[in-house]
């Protein structure tokens, strides 16, 4: 299925609420395509076929939406930034765009905790937003696909980020963390015994380590974004108050 080049045209102007709901339809195409898929599994050869048919279909409208999403990605600095980094194609580069509202999101911070990543204490009542949070869970996962490449930037980020907090586990500097998860333990989480097991001895499970190391990527992640649509929309680079700050990569763009 091949996309005129008017709608492309046309697709580099759309607003963001025209991107979103393109977005999302995308993403209930490759539901709609799996669920296909599981049921041609356990049918019979010709209800097969037919299921395998109607997913060849849909494999082509879903292929459609990405040129699409590209050219409206494209004409914004910070889509074009973030297509330039392995593991993020123009359909993420297009949700992160249609979801995030620089002008109300004056702070890395702020992004953090409109994707739920940040501790509940420091949301200041505010809830993160589920359709945000279900793309930064896609971008960690891009993140560890491709970090044994060595031009990945943020998969290599969580390589090391995960390395330092695996030794300090082996050094114990998660006990307080190991100790108060002990007092909160589920008896009924069937990993309940595995991980009891593991806090008594003043550490964190390995599972807990990869989840902190692939947060991290995808936070100096959306702070990078961040930094880079600041200076696209305001013109100024945004200063920003943290330690031990990672420059942006692939910047000036």
């Amino acid at each position: 299925m091949t996309i005129s080049t008017d709608i492309l045209k046309m697709s580099e102007t759309i607003n963001s609420k025209t991107a979103n709901a393109l977005c999302k339809t995308h993403k209930e195409i490759i539901a709609q395509r799996n669920a296909l898929q599981k049921s041609a599994q356990s049918n019979g050869s010709n209800d097969s076929k037919v299921l395998l048919h109607f997913d060849a279909l849909l494999l082509n409208v879903e292929k459609a939406f990405e040129p699409t999403l590209k050219s409206y990605a494209n004409n914004h600095t910070v889509g074009s930034w973030s297509m330039s980094h392995i593991g993020i194609g123009p359909v993420t580069a297009a949700r992160l765009l249609s979801q995030i509202e620089i002008t109300s999101s004056r702070t890395p911070e702020h992004i953090w905790s409109y994707a739920g990543l940040v501790p509940k204490t420091a949301n200041d009542g505010h809830s993160y937003n589920t359709n945000f949070k279900d793309t930064c869970i896609d971008l960690a996962k891009s993140f560890v696909k491709y970090s044994s490449k060595n031009n990945c930037f943020y998969g290599q980020l969580y390589l090391k980020e995960r390395e330092r907090r695996i030794e300090m586990n082996k050094n114990g500097e998660f006990s307080d963390l190991a100790q108060e998860s002990l007092a909160t333990l589920n008896q009924k989480d069937k990993r309940y015994l595995s991980d009891k097991a593991i806090y008594e001895t003043g550490k964190i499970p390995l599972d807990r380590i990869e989840s902190q190391a692939q947060r991290y990527a995808v936070k100096i992640f959306l702070a990078h974004w961040h930094a880079v649509a600041y200076y696209e929309v305001f013109g100024v680079e945004y200063k920003t108050h943290h330690k031990n700050i990672i420059p942006v990569p692939n910047w000036p763009f």
